[in-house]
């Protein structure tokens, strides 16, 4: 499993899954005040072609804010329940989603100004 910590100029969000609406509400943020991720967010099916040509069998996506709304494809990594995803909206930025206990806690990690994880 990759050490987060190790990571340059990246922030920590933990969300927990609402079993009654499916939307994953946040509970933890390593940085306050960071706004680039929606405070809820919603894992459904992916049927974009595109997304599912790269992998992406599922997708991610917030509820409206800022006039935009996030949305990015959920990509397996080699690493059992670790997903990767991207967030080019503001700037090019690597999001990996990590899912715990049945997918009912989502940590994920946002980093800011990169393009490709090496």
């Amino acid at each position: 499993m990759p050490e987060f910590n190790k990571l340059p100029n990246h922030t920590v969000l933990q969300y927990r899954l609402n079993d009654i609406t499916g939307w994953y509400s946040l509970t933890e943020c390593s940085r306050p005040g960071f706004d680039h991720l929606p405070d809820e967010l919603k894992i459904d099916p992916s049927n974009q072609p595109f997304l599912i040509k790269q992998g992406a069998t599922e997708c991610i996506r917030g509820r409206q804010k800022h006039y935009s709304k996030f949305f990015t494809g959920l990509r397996r990594t080699e690493y059992p329940n670790l997903f990767i995803g991207d967030n080019f909206a503001d700037k090019p930025s690597i999001i990996l989603f990590q899912f715990h206990e049945n997918r009912a806690v989502l940590k994920v990690v946002y980093i800011g100004g990169v393009q490709s994880i090496p």
